[in-house]
């Protein structure tokens, strides 16, 4: 079969053949590379995953850090099977590996997408176990250094304070010491006790003091897989192909997106259209409405006391007007004639 796939050395050069040998050999090479590099992704993974603990924070972030950082190896299979039937588009299996390799793929960016919010519930899990194992300790310490006291001062005898060092776990205690007596062993484990307290509470100070410096780390170590994880998924996407559709799953997610904006640009240009045209209409009909009110208005007719004074040219002093007069009248015949 794979001889079928083997150019003959008389045969020259066509189109449908590039140097080195036919498009449909080299489609073929490059189906198996891509399923070679499937299996050793998949062997990676079992062995970094394994033994499989769900509920531990630390097993999620390292499934994802995995994933996330070997997730180019699938990617690159994926595009060398695209690669070989665009290279021999008559060979019907891989056009059916393309096919079905581009419906698994819609899974694998659901998976992807998924990865993001369990780190970030895992991130937080961890850097609260990190403050609860900090807080135990020091709990924990100031518990045994208590009962390490109480055990010196209730003593009453050598006896005594074996059994009850016994009874807490504490470590027995050395022969010199125990060679000593009774006031003198009391005042010299109080004294070691007081130096052990200093000593335990710089211990727990520095393991308080750890969780924060690492919670950093953790913090900024998380963000770079997450983006590495949305990265993936976008590659994934670019070569997920749904059943049925001639373009790949991101060209679909823009195309919608570009339709959803253009679709929104529009309802906003009619919403602007529609609020002009009722202001036009409302200042329309305040227009027709100042109109009809100024139509009403009743007209006030010339009062006589408003008309215009006329010009009294020869009034005499202490005599009467009598042109002014005349002219108010409307008698314009002179008294002589």
């Amino acid at each position: 079969m794979v001889n079928s796939y083997l150019p003959e050395e008389s045969t020259p050069q066509t189109p449908g053949q590039v140097q080195g040998g036919s498009s449909d050999v080299i489609s073929h090479r490059l189906a198996v590379v891509a399923n070679m590099l499937l299996v050793i992704f998949v062997l990676v993974i079992l062995g970094r995953v394994l033994p499989i603990r769900l509920l531990d924070p630390t097993w999620q972030l390292q499934i994802s850090a995995v994933l996330a950082d070997n997730a180019f190896v699938p990617i690159l299979a994926m595009a060398l099977v695209h690669l070989a039937a665009y290279l021999n588009p008559a060979n019907e299996a891989l056009s059916r590996r393309r096919d079905q390799f581009g419906r698994l793929a819609i899974a694998v960016v659901l998976g992807f997408l998924l990865l993001i919010p369990l780190q970030a519930v895992a991130t937080y899990n961890l850097i609260q176990l990190g403050d609860l194992g900090a807080k135990y300790q020091a709990t924990d310490a100031s518990r045994r250094l208590y009962l390490l006291q109480q055990a010196i001062d209730s003593s009453k005898s050598m006896d005594e304070i074996k059994a009850r060092f016994a009874k807490i776990n504490a470590p027995p205690l050395p022969d010199n010491l125990l060679q000593l007596p009774l006031a003198d062993l009391k005042k010299e484990l109080k004294s070691q006790l007081r130096t052990l307290e200093v000593s335990v509470k710089q211990r727990v100070a520095k393991a308080s003091e750890r969780p924060r410096q690492g919670r950093t780390q953790l913090v900024a170590t998380v963000i770079q897989k997450i983006l590495t994880t949305l990265a993936c998924a976008l590659a994934f996407s670019a070569l997920a192909q749904p059943k049925g559709s001639e373009i790949s799953l991101l060209q679909a997610l823009v195309v919608n997106l570009v339709e959803r904006d253009e679709k929104n640009a529009k309802q906003r240009q009619e919403r602007l259209e529609a609020k002009l045209e009722k202001e036009l209409i409302r200042a329309e009909q305040e227009e027709l409405e100042r109109a009809a009110v100024a139509s009403q208005a009743p007209q006030e007719e010339p009062r006589l006391d408003r008309a215009p004074r006329p010009k009294r040219t020869d009034r005499k002093a202490g005599s009467p007007d009598e042109e002014y007069l005349r002219q108010l009248i409307g008698d314009e015949e002179d008294p002589k004639g």
